[in-house]
């Protein structure tokens, strides 16, 4: 099918579902602001594993937005209940499923933490875009938020060195 056609886009929604299920505790939504940063976030921080699902993102007030990402979203809640919820799914190419694993790892347990989604995908997407330096690029995610403060977005960004996110 042409990329943009309405198949297209049902395989790039069904895709996500079943990548999306292969973590059972990732509450999956898109009805209030909260569900859909997360889903944002979320799949931003997939990517910055090097497993690009398509989504290309943009700074928002937030941290980063992908519209397109949003509409597939909403076309995936409306289909979300039927993506069976124990299917196990793997990438084709090895490579990719080891990143996909990797991410596993650093996301387990914090797969429902806006603030730590929020914090994190901001910091990835201005280091790689802005040309700004570590600590000015802290500085500017603390201040998104009065919830945030420069601690826990330092602690945030020296984690993601050890996973190799700020290189």
């Amino acid at each position: 099918m042409p990329p943009g056609s309405n198949a297209a886009m049902d395989r790039q929604t069904i895709d996500l579902g079943y990548v999306l299920r292969q973590f059972p505790s990732l509450d999956f939504g898109m009805g209030d602001f909260a569900h859909r940063l997360r889903v944002q976030k979320f799949v931003y921080l997939l990517q910055a594993f090097d497993i690009y699902l398509g989504y290309d993102y943009t700074w928002y007030l937030r941290g980063p937005y992908c519209t397109h990402l949003a509409t597939i979203g909403y076309a995936l809640s409306r289909a979300y209940d039927r993506i069976p919820r124990d299917q196990k799914m793997a990438f084709v190419n090895p490579d990719v499923q080891e990143r996909f694993v990797r991410f596993k790892g650093f996301i387990r347990g914090r797969e429902n933490d806006n603030g730590f989604l929020e914090i994190a995908a901001s910091l990835h997407v201005l280091h790689r875009t802005s040309g700004m330096g570590k600590d000015a690029i802290i500085e500017r995610v603390a201040a998104k938020r009065e919830c945030f403060s420069r601690e826990q977005c330092a602690g945030i960004w020296e984690e993601m060195e050890r996973w190799n996110l700020m290189g």
